[in-house]
């Protein structure tokens, strides 16, 4: 039956992506959302990245690397043209394998653009071009006896469908303007990003507008770039709903993405030094946000609630593209960064004293022929003072607890190193795998509390599964496809996930001596596993 059903969902999966448009690069935004830019950071033509659009190099020479013109005859004027362009399917890119049956010929043609460009000038310096992306999946959840009554456990959906548009306008000067063509709750059409780049000097950049607030590379990466199909629970909280629920609290203080500027820039090498001109760039780079603290899209907030992002960021062997798969097989790839927030809980409305929201994290990845080890650790605090605490506890008086939110994951990818005649499944057959816990609701050691308002922590029934702390394993696979010269721009992947809820609730049903539910562990949905398939250009 299973079997059944994973066929059909791959039947309708392909005939949904059948009339889907074609559009540029690989662009799509942290949905409950990172600081894209508006032009790609990767100088090489070689690259195999689904790119991430971040922030940009400052060289020209290097952008006109990055930049061969293009043959898509939109609006292009002869004064564009370079005389030795290269056509797409000319030029193919050698390749090889470790071990290979048959005739292992992995030489393929490539698409020399990256971009579906609309309009380029001053010698292909500068330029608009398009991009987008479309994700659809079928998700199963194991209807197990525990599952509410009415609850749906089979589920087709249009994951993201989004259209951008970037530009370079001088070397100075960028923009990006992306929209949500899928809105699963307006089911309307919304912006997700729209802002002006200035890359000034290396060490300087400036971004103003609706930008995605700087804080753990997850959150902050292209959602076609994620190894799974669902971004980890400490991430994304949206990951952890299941249809019907949803948590006591939310990360609503740090929206992902609102208006506000940010600066960003490189702090080291400094590149003004002749013995510097040589270092990778990017060794050690900064991003610094200032942002309203009210999420356009839900409509929550309020005027005090601006919020201050961080992140610090080390990459010993050179700034990437944040991408969580392997494609550089011979580069080897490291980062590690630093992430801060500060904001106010947009909760809670206290007009005798303000409840201030911190968050802390850390993550990285390292990567090299073709296996990719990434991982997190992420906080969130919502908390009054100590001071403000007591005076309420001796006054007898209710307030809002403190409380946190944290936790974390850990992933590997490796692909296949293996070759079948003219198949490098080194590039396009990923096998994965991801460990996390999740505590959506806990208290703070530091704050205080009533005997009461400790008791507010252990989760109220059996279907409250968010509130519960969560421990997930899951296995899966992706395999991509080039699509007209583009190397891997269609990804189907597979994701089978195991759930165990390892925090007691109270069973309301089964009152013990003091007349509260006797704790009880039993577990709730879980195991599903989701099919998705995605064409980002």
């Amino acid at each position: 039956m299973e079997m059944k059903k994973m066929v059909l969902s791959v039947g309708l999966m392909m005939i949904l992506f059948t009339p889907v448009f074609i559009s540029g690069q690989s662009y799509d935004s942290y949905e409950d959302d990172l600081f894209m830019d508006s032009f790609e950071q990767e100088a090489e033509q070689e690259k195999d990245l689904f790119i991430d659009d971040y922030e940009p190099e400052f060289k020209e020479e290097e952008f006109e690397e990055e930049m061969p013109v293009s043959d898509v005859p939109v609006q292009v004027q002869e004064s564009d043209a370079v005389p030795e362009a290269v056509t797409p399917g000319k030029e193919t890119e050698p390749d090889s394998a470790w071990w290979c049956v048959g005739s292992c010929d992995m030489s393929r043609k490539k698409n020399p653009d990256d971009r579906l460009y609309l309009y380029r000038w001053n010698e292909g310096n500068a330029g608009i071009w398009m991009g987008g992306l479309v994700q659809t999946r079928y998700t199963s959840i194991n209807d197990d006896s525990n599952m509410p009554d009415g609850s749906t456990v089979d589920t087709f959906a249009l994951q993201r469908a989004r259209l951008s548009f970037n530009g370079k306008l001088a070397k100075w000067a960028g923009f990006k303007l992306e929209l949500n063509l899928w809105d699963a709750v307006t089911h309307e059409v919304s912006p997700e990003e729209a802002y002006a780049d200035f890359p000034l000097i290396e060490y300087f950049g400036l971004k103003a507008g609706l930008i995605k607030a700087p804080v753990m590379y997850q959150r902050a990466m292209s959602g076609g770039n994620h190894l799974f199909a669902d971004e980890a629970m400490v991430i994304s909280q949206k990951t952890t709903q299941i249809k019907g629920f949803n948590a006591k609290k939310s990360l609503r203080a740090f929206p992902s993405k609102d208006l506000g500027f940010m600066v960003y820039g490189d702090l080291f090498p400094w590149v003004h030094l002749d013995a510097m001109k040589n270092w990778p760039k990017g060794i050690l780079r900064y991003y610094f946000a200032f942002q309203n603290g009210y999420d356009m899209k839900k409509g929550t907030g309020r005027g005090d609630a601006a919020s201050y992002t961080l992140r610090i960021e080390t990459n010993p062997f050179g700034y990437r593209s944040y991408n969580e798969s392997s494609w550089k097989i011979d580069d080897p790839y490291l980062m590690f960064s630093f992430n801060w927030g500060k904001s106010v809980d947009l909760e809670i409305q206290d007009d005798e004293q303000q409840k201030d929201a911190y968050m802390l994290g850390v993550d990285g990845i390292f990567a090299w022929q073709g296996i990719a080890v990434s991982g997190g650790w992420f906080i969130f605090k919502s908390v009054y003072p100590t001071s403000f605490e007591r005076k309420k506890i001796d006054a007898g008086e209710s307030f809002d607890s403190s409380w946190q939110s944290d936790g974390f994951y850990v992933q590997a990818a490796a692909f296949v190193p293996l070759a079948f005649w003219k198949i490098d499944l080194r590039r396009h057959l990923e096998l994965k795998f991801r460990f996390e816990e999740f505590d959506p609701f806990g208290f703070i050691s530091s704050s205080l509390y009533t005997e009461s308002m400790i008791e507010e922590f252990h989760p109220i029934g059996i279907n409250t599964p968010q509130d519960r702390k969560t421990r997930v394993s899951t296995f899966g696979a992706n395999v991509y496809f080039d699509l007209a010269g583009w190397k891997n721009r269609i990804k189907l992947s597979f994701d089978y996930s195991i759930r165990d809820e390892i925090q007691p609730f109270r069973d309301i049903n089964d009152l013990d001596d003091t007349g509260r539910g006797r704790l009880k562990n039993v577990q709730i949905r879980n195991d599903m596993w989701i099919l998705q398939l995605q064409l980002a250009l």
